[in-house]
């Protein structure tokens, strides 16, 4: 069993070791820090929201999604999602395109950025709001986006160029997510945020298939 001593010291270790690579890697990515967000109903800018963790996170992403998309007409939002994760986002109108990501296999790392560096993002949105990620800032790396937005005042705030303020350490996550679409125009107080699934015709016709077959003249229970 390691010592508390030991494991604090490691965790110290280890926190120094990633602002060591955050300021190095952030020293490669083009821009300098915005003064304000672009005119977003000039042209149509492609964004891209990061999000390849679990399911239930890319459940809770699904409003702020949302409302980015609706924010401006010229707006056309893609998500980088993990296999496990993207299936939350079948069907939903406002993504136009879900890319997928594996991080535990480097052969997936140097396809997706060579694949975001292709399509040319405007804005790249980081979606890990709770801690921060050396393979985040890689992937914006990667796209090469002159808009970068995140959570400020953490240890890789200096990745963005457009920089938020955090919600209050005590806020659900969602709000917490929610703080990113505020350079989007986005009122944060005034927005619905309340996740959202969408299901087709074939889907809805099975669940009452296998509601019909598994309790046929009991009560249903959810």
């Amino acid at each position: 069993m390691t010592p508390p001593g030991v494991k604090r010291a490691l965790k110290q270790l280890e926190r120094a070791w990633k602002r060591v690579v955050f300021r190095a890697l952030g020293a490669l990515l083009p821009g300098r820090r915005a003064p304000q967000p672009p005119e977003w109903d000039d042209r149509p800018h492609r964004v891209l929201y990061l999000r390849y963790d679990r399911i239930g996170d890319m459940i809770m992403a699904t409003p702020l999604i949302r409302a980015i998309a609706r924010a401006h007409p010229t707006i056309h939002l893609d998500v980088l999602a993990s296999r496990s994760n993207a299936v939350v986002l079948s069907g939903n109108p406002h993504v136009r395109r879900v890319m997928i990501f594996d991080r535990k296999r480097l052969a997936s790392f140097v396809r997706t950025a060579r694949a975001l560096r292709r399509e040319r993002y405007d804005a790249v949105i980081d979606g890990m709001v709770l801690q921060p990620s050396v393979t985040m800032l890689m992937l914006m790396l990667a796209t090469g986006a002159r808009y970068r937005i995140g959570i400020g005042g953490r240890a890789n705030d200096f990745i963005y160029t457009l920089p938020v303020r955090a919600a209050p350490a005590d806020a659900h996550q969602i709000l917490q997510s929610a703080a990113t679409a505020t350079p989007f125009g986005v009122d944060v107080r005034r927005t619905d945020w309340r996740p959202e699934l969408f299901i087709d015709a074939d889907e809805r016709a099975a669940a009452e298939d296998a509601w019909r077959a598994g309790g046929a003249g009991r009560p249903r229970i959810l």
